[in-house]
């Protein structure tokens, strides 16, 4: 039994230290032996297999592999080769990326240009302008623009009139007066000086008139009259718009609305005015 043992023990211990991760470990010697004199017996076989076990423990420990190649074969080295990846990334670098890596792993051109315009992905689309909360849109800020000079509106409007006039003239302006024949109480302030780009004006009837035309004018200063539009509504809520106009007009000029009355066959009664005029560049 002892010389079974010995001689087995030899072979394990002889395949064992011809692996080089062994023989690299143990730096030529073997702590394994312990120089124990070794009597033939169970008492020592129970110490030569378990010391055997050990040993394999050791090796396998030593020589477990880094990492695994293309095929699934494992790799030993410390060089772990990361084949067919997107990209044909190799030895841990990306080399060959030429693109932007969408989130469905497809790539698409690195050329900004052509990405940026004409990519119809539905998450990472070209941005011109503002986006709003509503994921819409609007222009963005142009580099050189002056925006100090954005149009403003000023409000017109008068209190009920009951009676109207056939062929009289009446002026309005200031929200809180009547629509009569005098201008001079009407007139609103221009604060600051532009052109008159559009006007609208609307005008709500207890009993609506007639056919007949009804104009209205723009009046400035109390000399020049700009046609705004002739009305023939016969509804309860007149209109009058123009959004065609360019009238120029300074700071502290004082304009109104003007109406000429035409000869109504049923005439308007109980009429209460709004409107607004839009002064621009």
């Amino acid at each position: 039994m002892g010389n079974f043992t010995s001689t087995f023990w030899k072979r394990i211990k002889s395949k064992l230290l011809s692996i080089p991760a062994v023989s690299r470990y143990f730096n030529g010697h073997n702590p394994i032996s312990a120089r124990v004199s070794f009597k033939p017996g169970r008492l020592a076989s129970i110490i030569r297999i378990s010391l055997s076990f050990i040993m394999v423990a050791m090796v396998l420990i030593q020589t477990s592999c880094s990492g695994f190649d293309a095929n699934g074969n494992p790799v030993t080295s410390n060089t772990v080769h990361l084949d067919n990846i997107q990209g044909n990334i190799t030895t841990g670098t990306g080399t060959n990326l030429t693109g932007f890596l969408k989130g469905n792993g497809t790539v698409v051109s690195a050329d900004a240009n052509t990405y940026l315009t004409t990519e119809s992905d539905p998450v990472t689309k070209a941005i011109n302008g503002i986006v709003k909360s509503n994921g819409t849109t609007i222009n963005a800020a142009v580099a050189g623009t002056d925006y100090s000079n954005l149009g403003y509106a000023l409000q017109v409007g008068a209190t009920s009139v009951t009676t109207w006039n056939d062929g009289a003239n009446a002026y309005f302006g200031n929200p809180s007066t009547n629509a009569n024949s005098s201008s001079l109480s009407k007139y609103i302030i221009v604060p600051k000086a532009g052109h008159i780009k559009s006007i609208y004006l609307i005008a709500y009837c207890g009993t609506e008139p007639s056919n007949e035309a009804w104009e209205a004018y723009l009046q400035i200063s109390g000399g020049s009259d700009y046609l705004i539009e002739s009305s023939t509504d016969t509804t309860n809520n007149l209109k009058w718009e123009n959004s065609s106009l360019n009238i120029s007009i300074n700071a502290g000029d004082q304009i109104c609305i003007k109406l000429i009355n035409p000869t109504w066959s049923t005439n308007p009664v109980n009429v209460l005015f709004s409107g607004s005029i839009y002064i621009g560049d």
